[in-house]
């Protein structure tokens, strides 16, 4: 009986222990924190922090990221463009923007779990590629938001492959 005991016991330690580590931080990259997750983004970028982040190859225009935050919500989860529709793309035309091609997709990396969703975008005569990635964290439900001016694979790759959530 105590070797049992004993025997549970490690194994349920071992097992805690086992949790994902951080991934790391690719060369020309520096890492994004907060109490909840963290992620790599462009090194030289500037950082505007408030109730929103906002990450930005330049504060006058180009690609940037956005880190915005809600109470935890199921809402996005079992997510569909028809749900897109409904939920996002009135609040997005209502600012001005054409959307098309939306494609969602149920995603994991390291140890989150999330929601991807891409779209272009035309404003003006502007086009721009938003890709959405969003994770529920302990209280909050997370929404990162990759905006591309300039079509910029690595940095979508990049932020996804870094995401780590600090919750075990």
């Amino acid at each position: 009986l105590l070797l049992s005991l004993v025997l549970s016991i490690g194994c349920a330690l071992s097992l805690t222990s086992c949790s994902a580590t951080p991934p790391e931080v690719p060369e020309g990259y520096v890492l994004y924190e907060n109490d909840d997750l963290s992620f790599a983004y462009p090194e030289g970028w500037v950082s505007q922090k408030g109730s929103i982040t906002i990450l930005a190859s330049s504060l006058s225009g180009g690609n940037n990221i956005t880190l915005a935050y809600e109470e935890k919500t199921d809402a996005y989860e079992d997510f569909t463009v028809e749900s897109f529709n409904t939920l996002l793309k009135p609040s997005l035309e209502s600012i001005g923007m054409s959307i098309s091609g939306v494609v969602i997709t149920e995603e994991k990396t390291n140890n989150v779990e999330l929601t991807k969703i891409t779209y272009d975008a035309t404003v003006g005569n502007m086009k721009v590629y938003q890709t959405l990635f969003i994770t529920t964290v302990g209280e909050n439900t997370y929404t990162i938001t990759i905006t591309e001016l300039n079509k910029d694979s690595k940095l979508v790759d990049t932020v996804f492959k870094t995401l780590y959530s600090k919750e075990s």
